[in-house]
Formats: structure tokens, C-alpha cells, sequence
């Protein structure tokens, strides 16, 4: 079974993590043993337009205005984001 580059989930509007302020996590994954670039639409994560996200784990903030979405991923390893409203 291939393993995912990315993983992303919506919450429902009445949700306990959208009443936080969450719509939706993004996961990045490298599983190869060298630095990969990971990269997904952001169509493909069912938006448009621009959209404010927050790195879960240093909780810095940043805009993707980008089409594609792409992140440099070191070998075996994981990104996690918050998509704000």
C-alpha cells in the first residue's frame, strides 16, 4: 500500500476544533530516505482562494497564495498546519 504525502481533513462548522477557529488540517509526509519537495493544489484541498494556516507545532502563521502548495520535507518526516477562518 502506498503510504499518503498528504492527508487533510474539514471540520464541520459546529465542531469542537472549528469553534477553536480550525476548518481544516493539512498534513505533509516524506517517507523516502531523501529531502522531497511535497506539493498539493489547493483546489485539491477544496479552495480558491488564499488561505491563513498556522504550523501546529511552532504556531507560526503564514498565507498560501499559491496554486500549488509546496513544502521541502526532510527525509522521514512530517508537516502538520491548521487552516484559520
Amino acid at each position: 500500500i502506498p503510504l499518503p504525502r498528504i492527508l487533510h481533513v474539514r471540520y464541520p462548522p459546529q465542531s469542537p476544533t472549528a469553534r477553536l477557529g480550525i476548518r481544516q488540517s493539512i498534513a505533509l509526509f516524506n517517507w523516502e530516505d531523501e529531502r522531497r519537495l511535497i506539493a498539493v493544489s489547493r483546489t485539491r484541498l477544496g479552495h480558491t482562494n488564499p488561505i491563513r494556516v498556522r504550523n501546529f507545532w511552532t504556531e507560526e502563521e503564514e498565507t498560501w497564495s499559491e496554486e500549488f502548495l509546496a513544502k521541502p520535507l526532510d527525509p522521514r518526516s512530517a508537516l502538520l498546519y491548521d487552516v484559520l477562518l
